[in-house]
């Protein structure tokens, strides 16, 4: 059971998230609604190898995942900012479930074990 809670609290964080951000129809016109869903894209996705790199860097993906939750839980209670919040909340609890994901297929021997990087030559 307690190996199931992470990844399941990640995936309802990330139900929320996507139902917080499906009542903007309600608050803006159409076209500010588009604008605001092409900013939120831009900044989530591009936010993803960044948050990734310093998941990396850390080599604590639970703080992170905790991070991520912990936003979460701030926009649930302030309640605005969706577009601004959204964004690095939805990044940082993706790149947590990625790597609880990897980290589970590498476990049960159904991904291979990354490869440790080959340091730089000079002159190659």
């Amino acid at each position: 059971m307690k190996r199931r809670l992470l990844p399941t609290t990640l995936g309802l964080a990330h139900g929320v998230a996507g139902l917080l951000l499906g009542r903007l129809p309600r608050a803006f016109a159409l076209g500010e609604v588009a604008v605001l869903v092409l900013l939120y894209n831009v900044l989530a996705f591009g936010a993803q190898p960044l948050v990734g790199l310093l998941t990396d860097h850390l080599r604590n993906p639970r703080l992170v995942a905790l991070a991520g939750l912990g936003l979460l839980a701030a926009w649930l209670v302030v309640g605005w900012g969706g577009v601004l919040v959204a964004p690095p909340v939805l990044t940082i609890i993706s790149v947590a479930a990625g790597v609880a994901c990897l980290t589970a297929l590498t476990l049960l021997r159904l991904w291979p074990r990354p490869a440790p990087l080959p340091e730089a030559r000079v002159g190659l």
